[in-house]
């Protein structure tokens, strides 16, 4: 028998089950609901080892079967084999399941009686009772032969026992997917039965169930503006408006330009006592539609408090209202090497309460650790890097936030119209907090057609990658990446939309990514080498440089990079390698004063460069 354990997008237990190898390759079989909706998934051996699940090789929810891969196991594993027939009724059967992660629970009963559903075909009732946690266990005969994987279900409020027929696993054909791939596909499929439970339990008058189920489903795919409405909705519903208000703030960061979800924002807020934001949601409906607005506008007058058109005209905030408002949001990132030496200084801003923020690539790209700093101060360690966007330079990222969260940027997936006046904050040169004007000087494709930018005149200098740029309204519409050296006022950053387009996987701390990263910088190192024995020193030279962004601490590939501009004659490039080098590697240094010495000996000879 296998424990079986189902997580979550943000890697946390969502459920736990039962399943038994059926094959020495370790081929094994579960429920399929047991496994519906997780990210990731692993099971247990009665030895208490634990190995992943690679691999669904077939099984649909008609069936309610899950043929699955586990591994790489040590060796074969004991396992059952399927019966090939029904059973009768009467039959003494005995199911295992768990109620634990250490405690298996076996029960016996018989056979009541075979049904048959419109839906799923044949089932064998039980009298063993069934746990969820069981769902997925073995239920074997007398002869020990497995008969089905055990489940339970309630017909007319009243609860049943079954074991699905394993015979009809041959029935399946076997379509192989990695785990991660099948989990994805079928998501969709998770959240359908997530929101038909809660439709039920709704029905049932059970309010416990109707907020479990919605729960779940956000816990299954948390990106999903209608998961999040639905949660959102049921806690209003119940009165607990501060947590419907988040479920809102996080469905109308997935879809920017839907007034539904900005009606639901501004409700919400106004019920949270939370007025300014309630505020801000009837400014981007006033654009979204003027009609629903109307709505939002008529709860903001019955409520005490000063409406937008009292504060000022048509909603308009001047310059220093703006920058108080969206100070709080932007944050001072600093990335460190394995040596702690710092790498670089930048900017970034919070997307939601929970800390997540958005930064460019290259301001985290190569390091080992990094923290981020609000302008009240407070410091804060990157936790996890949850989504990236190598391409367009864009990456999000995450602290523990505080337990009151953080103050955030709504980003908007609208492009700006050129023309159009913005502001921009962040931290040049390591200047905290510095607030930018300009206007939008054209949308187009840079430095690449395929990569898509929006140009602005707002003043931009190193240390505002990855600050954000905004409309009047205070809304995100680009990221600042980077600007034109020779040009003056030609500054680029992605559009809003890219930055909605990131979705969060359960994530990477920073360690993980940095070993990755070595990795990248070892590989790019070894094709440098390459061209280096090619002779094609500009290839070289290249990959080289690549592979020290993966890296910037990678001893060997500034070694390389030093040698190359020294047969290329290049001072001033080998000058700052070697001084790199000697900063991370004496030894290496070292070898490369032998290597130069012996290039000028067999230069002064009338011989050509050694390659190495």
């Amino acid at each position: 028998m296998l424990q079986v354990f189902a997580y979550d997008a943000e890697d946390k237990l969502l459920r736990t089950g039962s399943g038994y190898f059926v094959s020495p390759e370790g081929r094994f079989l579960t429920a399929w609901q047991v496994l519906l909706g997780a990210s990731r998934a692993m099971v247990m051996t009665a030895e208490g080892k634990e190995y992943p699940v690679q691999i669904v090789v077939a099984g649909n929810g008609k069936t309610g079967l899950l043929l699955g891969m586990a591994g790489p196991l040590p060796g074969p594993p004991p396992h059952l084999t399927l019966a090939k027939q029904m059973p009768q009724v009467g039959e003494r059967v005995i199911a295992l399941g768990a109620t634990g992660k250490t405690h298996p629970l076996v029960g016996e009963g018989v056979v009541s009686s075979i049904l048959e559903f419109p839906d799923h075909g044949k089932v064998i009732h039980i009298s063993v009772p069934i746990t969820s946690k069981s769902w997925g266990g073995p239920v074997v005969n007398d002869k020990g032969e497995a008969l089905g994987v055990a489940i339970s279900g309630t017909l007319s409020g009243q609860k049943y026992n079954f074991a699905l027929p394993a015979m009809t696993l041959a029935e399946l054909k076997e379509t192989p997917q990695a785990f991660p791939y099948w989990a994805q596909a079928h998501s969709k499929e998770a959240l359908g039965r997530c929101f038909k439970k809660a439709d039920a339990a709704e029905k049932a008058g059970s309010r416990k169930d109707v907020l479990g189920w919605y729960k779940e489903a956000v816990r299954i795919k948390p990106d999903d503006a209608r998961a999040r409405t639905k949660l959102g909705v049921a806690y209003y519903k119940d009165g607990l408006y501060k947590e419907s208000l988040e479920q809102f703030r996080q469905a109308a960061r997935f879809k920017p330009d839907d007034p539904q979800m900005q009606l639901n924002l501004g409700l919400a807020a106004l019920k949270a006592g939370q007025r300014p934001e309630a505020e801000r949601a009837l400014e981007a409906l006033n654009q979204l539609d003027p009609k629903m607005a109307q709505k939002l506008q008529a709860s903001l007058k019955a409520s005490p408090g000063t409406t937008p058109a009292a504060a000022g005209a048509a909603g308009q905030v001047t310059l220093p209202e703006l920058f108080n408002r969206i100070k709080p949001a932007v944050v001072f990132v600093e990335n460190y090497d394995s040596h702690k030496k710092r790498l670089s200084l930048s900017s970034g801003f919070f997307i939601n309460a929970q800390g997540h923020f958005i930064t460019n690539y290259h301001c985290l790209r190569g390091g080992s650790s990094a923290t981020v700093r609000t302008s009240d101060g407070k410091r804060y360690p990157v936790k996890l890097i949850l989504a990236e966007d190598k391409f367009n330079d864009l990456m999000l990222a995450a602290i523990d936030p505080p337990p009151a969260g953080v103050p955030y940027l709504p980003v908007t997936g609208a492009l700006p119209q050129v023309g159009e006046e913005v502001i921009a904050l962040g931290n040049p040169k390591g200047l905290e907090w510095t607030l930018s004007t300009g206007i939008v000087s054209a949308i187009r494709g840079y430095p690449t057609p395929q990569r898509q930018v929006v140009q602005i005149t707002a003043p931009m200098s190193p240390g505002s990658s990855g600050g954000p740029i905004l409309n009047r309204k205070g809304q995100v519409v680009a990221v600042f990446a980077f600007y034109h050296l020779t040009g003056q006022n030609l500054n680029f950053g992605p559009p809003g939309k890219l930055v909605l387009a990131l979705k969060p996987n359960p994530g990477k701390t920073m360690e993980q990514r940095a070993q990755e990263w070595l990795a990248e910088a070892q590989e790019l190192t070894r094709q440098g080498t390459e061209h280096l024995q090619k002779k094609d020193l500009k290839k070289a030279a290249k990959t080289f440089e690549e592979a020290i962004l993966s890296r910037p601490d990678y001893a060997l590939a500034h070694y390389n990079l030093a040698y190359v501009h020294y047969l290329n004659n290049n001072q001033d490039g080998f000058k700052k390698e070697y001084a790199k080098l000697k900063e991370i590697d004496s030894k290496l240094t070292k070898e490369l004063d032998t290597l130069t010495r012996k290039v000028d000996q067999k230069a002064k000879k009338g011989g050509k460069p050694s390659q190495k």
